[in-house]
């Protein structure tokens, strides 16, 4: 009875803002009390090691660092120096750069989707693979800069002095001071412009050729059948063709925050070489990278 009369008080006091009234402790609550508190305690405990353990193994976007690793190469020999995360269709990026006499450019190449809108404030941006790459139906795995340079290991990303970026920028959240903040001694960071979409064409151009023979390129979509559309790549414009844009390059003096110069990007940003340009593979490069 007397327990009910107290529930009954506290049902009066709570609504109004009162002082909530407490049942009587009996005299073995208090270390029933403090059993809880401590099993509560040891389960914190063990979770946090496994969570540890299981945050070395992800990414800032809880992707798993290791499917990331199934995407990358790094040099073949002594004398070569670049690095490849191909995340694209076909992963043809290293052949094609090695054909094309890049191989010892200290440059570290990422050829992928990409997307902002990423994190806790929406303002972060991350690199995913091509469609055709995903080993499952589940989410896509989406990796940060941070993660691409955990995965390389500090001696690796300290031997890199330029990056080359293919992925889509169209929420504008693309940021060269992330790059630059966990690529420290890049001093070309090369990407799509702000804003846009990054097409295979136009990144190979930049790989390729020279900033300053480097033009925009139009797609004309064409019907091969009812099923399979195919795609017309020119340096002519034509009625209804998609405008390519060049790609940009944010250069940096060794050890500065800020680039000292923005244009747009060429091979010998890479390299001070003649080019060997492999057209017929660069007009075949026309899916867009988003």
């Amino acid at each position: 009875m007397r327990e009910s009369q107290q529930s009954n008080q506290c049902r009066e006091l709570l609504p109004v803002g009162g002082k909530p009234c407490r049942l009587p402790i009996a005299n073995n609550f208090g270390w029933k009390l403090f059993l809880f508190l401590l099993g509560g305690l040891l389960t914190v405990a063990v979770q946090k090691s496994l969570g540890t353990e299981l945050s070395a193994n992800r990414g800032d976007f809880a992707a798993d660092l290791s499917i990331l690793k199934n995407f990358c190469s790094g040099p073949q020999n002594e004398k070569e120096s670049n690095y490849f995360l191909d995340m694209w269709a076909g992963r043809q990026l290293a052949q094609i750069a090695r054909l094309n006499g890049l191989t010892n450019n200290h440059t570290l190449f990422i050829n992928s989707h990409g997307r902002g809108g990423l994190g806790f404030f929406g303002n972060r941006y991350g690199f995913y693979p091509h469609q055709s790459l995903r080993q499952s139906k589940a989410a896509e795995p989406v990796f940060s800069a941070q993660d691409i340079a955990r995965m390389l290991g500090p001696e690796k990303v300290a031997s890199i002095h330029n990056v080359v970026i293919s992925s889509c920028d169209l929420e504008s959240c693309f940021s060269a001071p992330e790059i630059k903040k966990w690529f420290p001694n890049a001093v070309t960071i090369i990407h799509t412009p702000r804003g846009q979409a990054g097409y295979q064409p136009m990144f190979y151009s930049a790989l390729v050729n020279p900033s300053s023979e480097v033009q925009p390129l139009y797609e004309t979509k064409i019907q091969r059948n009812s099923n399979t559309p195919g795609y017309h790549i020119s340096s002519v414009p034509a009625a209804g063709a998609k405008k390519l844009n060049p790609y940009m390059a944010e250069l940096y003096l060794p050890g500065a925050q800020k680039p000292y110069r923005t244009q747009i990007a060429g091979r010998e940003l890479l390299e001070q070489a003649k080019p060997s340009i492999l057209l017929s593979q660069i007009q075949r490069m026309a899916t867009v990278s988003p």
